[in-house]
């Protein structure tokens, strides 16, 4: 009875953990869905971005080449142009960031999903022995049944 004891307690510290794990794998899928949507956002905002900043580009440039210029000119046209590379950069960079987080929290979702398997096998193996002890304790009950039956005196041999 002990072991069957020790058996039950175990399949109930199993349980827990694999509560435990289930809800891991769900709160690593929402944080995978959320980077997707920092992803999503970011490059939505780096594209909008990009064209905004060609055609700002293309409207100076255009402004620059119908007069000659002065030194002064070019040199803020060249601020402003650096300026506008900036910007571009820097949202490439928030898109590569939101990249890597993407990739980040998707591979803690895998690990996620993996650490809960390895718990959903190990109840599944601990409930297959205590169905296996507990058929072989019924057997067991049956034939001594059978047994008393048969010697038609009600007592078990020990």
């Amino acid at each position: 009875m002990r072991r069957d004891d020790d058996l039950s307690r175990l399949i109930a510290l199993r349980k827990v953990r694999l509560d435990r794990a289930v809800a891991a794998a769900a709160e690593r899928q929402a944080a995978c869905e959320a980077a997707r949507a920092r992803l999503d956002a970011a490059s939505a905002e780096a594209a909008r971005q990009g064209e905004r900043r060609i055609a700002r580009e293309d409207a100076l440039l255009e402004r620059l080449a119908m007069r000659p210029l002065t030194s002064g000119e070019i040199g803020r046209a060249r601020d402003a142009l650096a300026h506008l590379e900036q910007e571009g950069a820097e949202l490439d960079h928030a898109e590569q960031e939101a990249r890597r987080s993407l990739a980040h929290e998707t591979e803690r979702r895998a690990e996620a999903a993996r650490e809960r398997l390895r718990f959903e096998r190990e109840r599944d193996k601990l409930l297959t022995l205590a169905r296996e002890r507990s058929g072989a304790a019924l057997r067991r009950a049956e034939l001594l049944a059978e047994l008393d039956a048969d010697d038609g005196r009600g007592s078990r041999p020990r």
